[in-house]
C-alpha cells in the first residue's frame, strides 16, 4: 500500500508522532494504516529503504516507487515478471519474452508437452 498526500477532513492523530492533526493539515495518508504528518512520513522513509523489483529484461530497478500499479502490485507473485519503463519502451516485447524464456524455461516455446513430461 502506498501513502497517499490528502488534505485532512476530521481531526485525527499522527501514527508516528502521535500528535493530533486538525482539519485542513496536508497529511500523508494509507488505507488500514492510518494518517501521519508530511515530516513525520519523511523521517519514516529515510529510516526504512523503499521496495525496488529488478527489470526482468536489464536487471536493473523496475520503478517501483513511480509505479502506476504500486497500490495493486502483489510484491512476491510479480517481482520476478516486472519490465522497466525504459526497457518496455526499447522494443519491450521481444526482449521481455526472451528474457522470460532464458528465466523461466517452462515457458519457452521450443520445450515440447508429451505425455506429461517435458522433452
Amino acid at each position: 500500500m502506498s501513502w497517499r498526500k490528502i488534505s485532512m477532513k476530521f481531526a485525527g492523530k499522527c501514527t508516528v508522532c502521535k500528535k493530533e492533526i486538525p482539519v485542513g493539515d496536508v497529511v500523508m495518508w494509507a488505507k488500514g494504516e492510518g494518517v501521519k504528518h508530511e515530516a513525520c512520513a519523511g523521517a519514516a522513509q529515510s529510516a526504512a529503504p523503499a521496495r525496488e523489483i529488478p527489470c526482468m529484461v536489464c536487471g536493473k530497478g523496475a520503478g517501483c516507487p513511480t509505479c502506476e500499479y504500486r497500490d495493486e502490485c502483489d510484491f512476491a507473485r510479480i517481482s520476478p515478471l516486472c519490465i522497466c519503463p525504459k526497457c518496455a519502451e526499447d522494443g519491450g516485447h521481444t526482449a521481455y519474452v526472451s528474457a522470460a524464456n532464458a528465466k523461466f524455461s517452462i515457458l519457452s516455446p521450443s520445450k515440447k508437452i508429451r505425455q506429461g513430461t517435458l522433452v
